[in-house]
């Protein structure tokens, strides 16, 4: 008597390959969003650093002078593609207070406001 399994053979090896190309398919699209996840908190990080430091310079330069600012300063740069916006108001209200606001951008969007006052001493 003659066996004949070999269709079914086939049949495993066609199966077996399926399952192996689904679970393929899932394990590059969860690795791909987690490359675009990475990606985006370091834009992130490097964007809320850039504004850290122009907020940290602002305070440094109010803090340590000894006369009172009385012009309102505006300025605008660019830094590794970013348009940073920032400016030292001063705030009536309150004496020798100023408030400072610092806006980070790229060409699409506002990413990052930061907002801060500072008095001086």
């Amino acid at each position: 008597m003659k066996n004949k399994s070999d269709g079914f053979i086939y049949i495993e090896c066609v199966v077996s390959l399926s399952i192996i190309i689904i679970a393929t398919y899932t394990l590059c699209t969860s690795l791909e969003y987690c490359y675009r996840i990475v990606d985006s908190n370091l834009k992130n990080k490097e964007v809320t650093n850039l504004a850290k430091d122009i907020l940290y310079d602002y305070k440094y330069r109010v803090e340590s002078s000894d006369e009172e600012i009385i012009e309102d300063c505006y300025d605008t740069s660019t830094v590794n593609n970013y348009k940073i916006e920032s400016s030292l108001l001063k705030d009536v209200n309150y004496y020798r207070c100023y408030k400072i606001n610092v806006t980070v951008s790229d060409s699409s969007k506002n990413i990052l406001e930061l907002n801060s006052y500072v008095t001086q001493k």
